[in-house]
Order: structure tokens, then C-alpha cells, then sequence
């Protein structure tokens, strides 16, 4: 199993831990030093899994965590992308021409 993997199993079992942790030391932010880490993530991994994955997705009644289900309206929304009409290439040919001048002026134009 690789290390960065995260299942819905371990995220629920992420957030008992830190629920479990507010119950004992009674103080918001979470004390990761007495944490202990889980068998497949450290305790940096689990801090920043905590901090930018499942801290958002979790509401606090007051006394813990509650993980929020994925509903159809927690999914994030994502428009479609409008196809753009495709437009083929136009190969022209460039013709340079200088006057007779000598060269002060020069004539393009595309055939």
C-alpha cells in the first residue's frame, strides 16, 4: 500500500482520533503531540491530511468533529467545457516586394 493513499476508511478513523483528542486535553486546536501515528501515515501526513482535506469537510457541534456525507450538493461543481468550433488552418502564401525606391518601401501581401 502506498503511503499517500487515503481510504474513507482511514479519514474516519483520522477524524475519531482527533474527536478522542479533544475529549481528553478539552482545547480546539488539536495537540498532535500526543497523537500517536497510524500504521500506514505519520503524524505530519495525518496533521496535513487534518488541516486541508478533512478540516473543511468536517462540522464541529460544539463537542467533536462530524464528517459531512458526500451528498449531491458537498460535490464540487464542475461546468462543462464548450467545445470550440474548429476552424482549419488558412495556408497563405506571403509575397514581399520592395518599390523601386531603393527599398525604402516594402509591399506584402498574401495570395
Amino acid at each position: 500500500m502506498n503511503y499517500n493513499q487515503w481510504t474513507e476508511k482511514e479519514d474516519k478513523e483520522l477524524v475519531s482520533i482527533v474527536n478522542d483528542n479533544l475529549i481528553r486535553h478539552s482545547k480546539r486546536p488539536v495537540q498532535w503531540k500526543g497523537i500517536k501515528a497510524m500504521d500506514n501515515h505519520s503524524i505530519s501526513s495525518m496533521k496535513s491530511r487534518w488541516s486541508h482535506v478533512l478540516n473543511p469537510r468536517c462540522e464541529f457541534d460544539g463537542y467533536k468533529y462530524v464528517l459531512k456525507g458526500s451528498t449531491l450538493f458537498d460535490a464540487p461543481r464542475v461546468s462543462k467545457k464548450k467545445d470550440k468550433p474548429k476552424t482549419t488552418p488558412v495556408n497563405k502564401r506571403v509575397k514581399v516586394s520592395r518599390s523601386l525606391f531603393w527599398g525604402l518601401v516594402k509591399v506584402t501581401r498574401y495570395e
